[in-house]
C-alpha cells in the first residue's frame, strides 16, 4: 500500500503553455503523465475535489480513455467551466465527469455523490492509480467560495478515497493538497483530509460555531443528471 501526499499541490487551473488561477504548472497532469509513460500506468483516476473546477486538468485528458476524471466543484464561480454536459471527446467521451454544485452544498450531500457516481464508477473502471486534488476552499467558511463542507466532510472525502484504493489499487494513491482561502480553516481542513486517507484518528474542532443551513436537495437532480449523460458509457450508471 502506497500513498504520496503533496502539501501545496494540486495546481489544477494551469495550462499546457501558460499559468492560469494562481497556477504557474499544473502538477496534477504532470503526475498522471509521468505515472502512464515512466511506470505504465494504464487507468488513473483523478478525484478534483477542489471548490473551483479544474479547467486545466480537464483540458489536459478531455479525449483519453486512460484517465477517468470526476471534477466537484461550485457553480458558477472561476473558472466557468466545468458543466455536467462536459463528458470528454472523442476516444475520451464518459471519461469526463463535471458535479456543478450550488452554494451551500455539504457533508451529506458530497457523501451521496461518492457513494451514487464516484464509487460505482471507480468500480468499473478499475483504476491503477488515484489522484486526489484540492485543499480547504469547499469549507463553509472558505471566504472565497460558497460551499457547506466541514471538517467532518473534508475526513469523509479522505477515508471513501482511502477505501477506493485498498479495495481497487493495493492502496495506490497520490494526494495533492492546496487551496483554502481562510487560514483558520485551512490547517484542520487539510489535516482532515490526510487523516482519512492514513485513518489516523484525530480531534479537530470547528474554528467556527455552526455550519450554516447546508444544501442536500438540490443533490438529487445533480445526480440524475450525471446518469443521463453518462449512461451510453458506462453500465453503472443505467
Amino acid at each position: 500500500m502506497t500513498k504520496a501526499v503533496s502539501i501545496g499541490g494540486g495546481l489544477h487551473h494551469a495550462k499546457a503553455g501558460y499559468g492560469e488561477g494562481f497556477c504557474i504548472y499544473n502538477d496534477v497532469v504532470i503526475a498522471s503523465k509521468y505515472a502512464i509513460k515512466e511506470y505504465g500506468v494504464e487507468r488513473i483516476l483523478i478525484l478534483d475535489t477542489d471548490a473551483h473546477a479544474g479547467n486545466g486538468t480537464c483540458e489536459a485528458f478531455y479525449a483519453d480513455p486512460r484517465v477517468l476524471f470526476i471534477d466537484l466543484h461550485q457553480k458558477g464561480i472561476y473558472p466557468g467551466t466545468g458543466w455536467v454536459e462536459e463528458i470528454g471527446e472523442g476516444k475520451g467521451k464518459g471519461f469526463t465527469l463535471n458535479v456543478p454544485l450550488e452554494s451551500g452544498t455539504g457533508d451529506s450531500a458530497y457523501e451521496n455523490i461518492f457513494d451514487e457516481i464516484i464509487s460505482p464508477l471507480a468500480r468499473e473502471f478499475q483504476p491503477r492509480l488515484i489522484i486526489r486534488n484540492g485543499g480547504s476552499d469547499p469549507h463553509f467558511a472558505d471566504s472565497l467560495t460558497g460551499l457547506g463542507l466541514t471538517l467532518a466532510g473534508f475526513r469523509m472525502i479522505g477515508s471513501k478515497v482511502r477505501q477506493l484504493g485498498a479495495e481497487l489499487c493495493d492502496g495506490r494513491s497520490v494526494d495533492l493538497i492546496c487551496s483554502g482561502y481562510n487560514s483558520d480553516v485551512l490547517p484542520k481542513a487539510w489535516i482532515s483530509l490526510i487523516a482519512g486517507l492514513s485513518g489516523i484518528e484525530i480531534e479537530l474542532d470547528e474554528p467556527f460555531p455552526g455550519a450554516g443551513n447546508p444544501k442536500t436537495a438540490e443533490i438529487g437532480n445533480v445526480i440524475d443528471a450525471v446518469r443521463k449523460n453518462l449512461k451510453p458509457y458506462w453500465k453503472c450508471m443505467r
